[in-house]
């Protein structure tokens, strides 16, 4: 999000404020949009304090306020439906009815919001309007129906039918990394490992992108998801040294920064401002896009 400092209220237009509107309060301008790029918004109230218009209870009184944008109407994984006629290219079906995961969202310099959306079979398209609501509406994607105690489960290559013993087969997401828990020879050995692309197929079976083999349809029940890398902020000025020298991107709006000095307790931002670890955790990341902290074992 781009700072416009045309957007700040003071003491002079203090009166604009909507009671318990989102956004930040600070005694600085160069405070107040460091607190934009690295806080998340919090409910602001007007005070009695004429030099101090703005209070709340995260930072007390303070001079100067910046309004938080609306909230998006979706988010990055949501299923959207489009509720209006799109044809596009031309000639080609009508959209209208059909589902896409929303794969990127957000507004505009200009105001208006954008959200790129893409289906099963891969294709994508983009939405630029200054109401989202207006071409599509989220939906809740039914679960797979739970499968009996007892059930013959589908044939699959070389596999021989098997019966299912719990309740359910596992619940798979497109792009989730996965590993063959039983041998599928002569094609795969146990402990294959591939990325789920299709959850379609039927209750039992997911697509799955078998790292150097191509695509093939795979028992649910063969399979296990392998657990992402979990991490945690810096605890200390040792476990940041690695980094010092490394750019950084700011989630928010895609800056780049380099912070020149650090201790234990954070590091030190472009305005002098010491940033904790933990903040710098939640509202920065690496310029590969990994999380700006330490990887721990999965």
């Amino acid at each position: 999000m781009e700072f416009d400092k045309s957007k700040i209220l003071t003491c002079v237009t203090a009166d604009q404020l909507v009671e318990g509107q989102l956004g930040w309060a600070n005694d600085t301008i160069s405070w107040l949009e460091s607190d934009v790029i690295f806080i998340p918004p919090y409910a602001v109230s007007k005070s009695n304090d004429i030099e101090f218009p703005f209070e709340s209870k995260e930072r007390g009184k303070r001079r100067y306020f910046y309004p938080a944008p609306e909230p998006l109407p979706f988010a990055v994984g949501d299923t959207v439906e489009i509720i209006k006629d799109v044809i596009f290219p031309p000639n080609s079906p009508n959209l209208k009815g059909l589902r896409f995961k929303v794969d990127a969202i957000y507004r505009q310099d200009d105001g208006d919001q954008y959200m790129a959306v893409v289906a099963d079979n891969g294709r994508r398209m983009a939405f630029i309007d200054p109401d989202l609501t207006k071409w599509a509406k989220k939906v809740q994607e039914p679960t797979n129906e739970d499968i009996k105690p007892g059930t013959i489960l589908h044939v699959n290559g070389y596999s021989k039918p098997r019966t299912t013993t719990k309740a359910s087969e596992p619940s798979f997401n497109v792009g989730d990394r996965v590993e063959l828990t039983t041998s599928q020879l002569p094609f795969f050995r146990k402990g294959t490992q591939g990325t789920v692309s299709n959850t379609k197929l039927d209750s039992c079976k997911v697509h799955v992108n078998v790292d150097n083999r191509g695509e093939w349809a795979i028992n649910k029940a063969d399979l296990k998801i392998i657990p992402e890398p979990t991490y945690r902020p810096f605890a200390n000025a040792e476990e940041f040294k690695p980094y010092r020298d490394e750019w950084f991107r700011i989630k928010r709006d895609g800056a780049m920064i380099r912070y020149s000095a650090y201790n234990d307790e954070g590091v030190q931002d472009t305005d002098g401002k010491m940033v904790s670890y933990k903040t710098l955790f939640e509202n920065v990341e690496r310029e590969n896009g990994e999380p700006c902290g330490i990887k721990e074992q999965a």
